[in-house]
């Protein structure tokens, strides 16, 4: 199984980072919208979760 490509198909390590990059986005822009701080920070600790995210689905695929 490749990272990217499992039988002519989207393998699912990178359907997982697809949809969860997707959903950290959202879930960046409401807390963008709801609270009141430094965007700064904000984007900080949301590259940060996905990262963490990112690496965690690297993990499950790999093992």
């Amino acid at each position: 199984m490749d990272w990217f490509w499992h039988d002519g198909h989207l393998s699912w390590p990178l359907f997982a980072v697809l949809v969860y990059t997707s959903l950290i986005v959202l879930g960046g822009d409401l807390v963008w919208r709801t609270t009141s701080g430094s965007t700064r920070k904000l984007a900080l600790l949301v590259a940060l979760v996905w990262l963490l995210g990112v690496v965690c689905i690297y993990g499950l695929a790999v093992f």
